[in-house]
């Protein structure tokens, strides 16, 4: 948000604000503005909408003053989207208060005709108008390389070909510290960046970029939604995404004020893992939302989540999502105290999220076949985008032949990419902060109490230490440097 705040000031002279989680010093300075009538822009995240003070201090203060609302990434309202986030339903809440003469714009990059209709559906009276699909500047290459080894080992013998400035995209921000410490070694001027990063961090390192001053950033999918770089390179994605209308949105970065820009994603079967896990975990089972309500009904006060957890056999990240889907649907409400149950009722939609997860299933089976096909790739977005491309763009990949190398010139590379593995694997488990107390609530655990730190060798997917452990653990009998390496 904060690239697009600079580009409304800058490029078009408008009073834009953001109110987020990581901007709360400006938070006093934005809303006088919005009370005052000095605020032309206002941009949040849907889930903004969730909070009462927000409603109370910004929404209601807006409501006489609103002259368009513009639901970007709209994609995100549909169940069918790539991106489907719960809080977006609060939007169709909004449009029903406001007022019938106040314009909605629904603006997108990735829909095909599947999501439009059901946007059109929830959001009424909306004209669907859709442009063309493809960027003639843009070169796209696939390349199969299942060892992450080798693709290090890629990496290093090819950024440098690159124009100008880019991004590396990788689906973990482990992977994202491990790409980018190894361009370091080799010269490259290269920063990770992911969404834990504090606010100050991650504009800085932005700012680097639209800047020319680092030669890329090597990040997960929180560098996407509402990054411009109009002459940004190159994006190379060091693991292929879980499927192809995210991947379309994030080679989007790319080419948008250039003659010449490449996208190149490497890929393998490893990288279904990581896709697969995702696709899995994307809806705690029926039993943890059913035990939630029956917790909250129970209670004659409002609980936390930690009390909740207690109770209900899920872990941390499951029980956000079990909680923010039920908020959003109103069957919960979140108080200053935590969690209560409404008086609303709420049946488990079993055969809607059967349905979702099946369609992220075939999503993920469509950018596979992407990334093996030998015809026009371009086409092939364009087909399931449900785009009016019918012919063969005859200039990616696929139809004139590669850009850059698709094999390794120096295979002792590989080698040197497997200790730089060995070397960044051990990982951190981190001990508990916090202890439930019998009462409720929590408290934090002394450090002369505490457990230390457990530490990680390897994941059983790494070409380091982890295909070791692959191969020797069905033996009973563990080679004596892995030992080493573990003591």
């Amino acid at each position: 948000m904060h690239n697009q705040v600079q580009d409304a000031e800058d490029q078009l002279g408008l009073s834009a604000w953001t109110i987020n989680s990581n901007n709360t010093d400006e938070w006093d300075e934005a809303k006088t503005a919005i009370v005052e009538g000095d605020c032309d822009v206002l941009l949040i995240s849907p889930e903004r909408l969730a909070n009462s003070q927000f409603q109370q201090e910004v929404l209601l203060e807006m409501n006489e003053e609103f002259g368009l609302l513009v639901v970007d990434e709209a994609h995100c309202i549909s169940d069918w989207g790539h991106d489907f986030r719960p809080d977006y339903r609060r939007i169709r809440r909004i449009l029903n208060e406001l007022p019938g003469h106040i314009p909605v714009a629904a603006t997108t990059a990735t829909a095909n005709d599947r999501v439009v209709d059901d946007i059109t559906t929830q959001v009424p009276d909306l004209d669907a108008i859709r442009g063309e699909l493809v960027r003639d500047s843009l070169r796209i290459q696939t390349i199969e390389m299942d060892s992450k080894a080798e693709r290090l080992a890629w990496l290093a013998e090819n950024v440098a070909s690159f124009d100008g400035s880019g991004i590396i995209y990788c689906l973990t921000t482990d992977e994202v510290d491990l790409v980018a410490e190894w361009l370091q070694q080799f010269g490259h001027g290269v920063e990770p960046y992911y969404g834990r990063l504090d606010g100050d961090r991650r504009r800085e390192l932005e700012s680097q970029l639209m800047e020319n001053e680092v030669d890329g950033l090597v990040a997960t999918n929180a560098l996407e939604m509402g990054f411009n770089k109009p002459d940004l390179g190159w994006v190379i994605h060091f693991q292929r995404p879980p499927n192809l209308i995210r991947y379309y949105q994030e080679i989007g970065r790319a080419g948008r004020a250039l003659d010449d820009a490449k996208a190149v994603m490497l890929s393998g079967e490893s990288d279904d893992e990581v896709a697969e896990y995702f696709i899995e975990q994307a809806f705690p089972e029926p039993e943890a939302f059913q035990e939630v309500l029956e917790i909250l009904e129970a209670s004659n006060t409002q609980l936390h989540k930690y009390e909740l957890l207690k109770h209900v056999n899920i872990g941390w990240g499951a029980a956000d999502t079990c909680l923010n889907i039920l908020r959003v649907e109103n069957a919960i409400y979140k108080g200053e105290n935590g969690y209560e149950r409404t008086t609303k009722d709420w049946p488990y939609d079993h055969d809607r999220i059967e349905s979702v997860t099946q369609h992220r299933w075939e999503e993920l089976e469509r950018i596979q076949e992407f990334a093996a096909t030998d015809t026009c790739l371009t086409r092939f977005i364009d087909n399931e985008l449900d785009g009016s491309l019918e012919r063969d763009c005859g200039q990616r990949a696929n139809c004139v032949g590669g850009f850059v190398p698709s094999t390794i010139e120096k295979g002792e590379l590989v080698d040197v990419a497997v200790d730089h593995y060995k070397g960044a694997s051990t990982g951190e488990i981190s001990s508990r902060y916090y202890l439930p107390k019998q009462d409720g609530g929590r408290s934090v655990i002394d450090d002369d109490r505490n457990m230390e730190h457990g530490l990680v060798l390897a994941t059983l997917d790494d070409p380091g230490w982890g295909t070791r452990v692959r191969e020797q653990r069905g033996t009973g009998q563990y080679h004596a440097d892995l030992i080493s390496a573990a003591v």
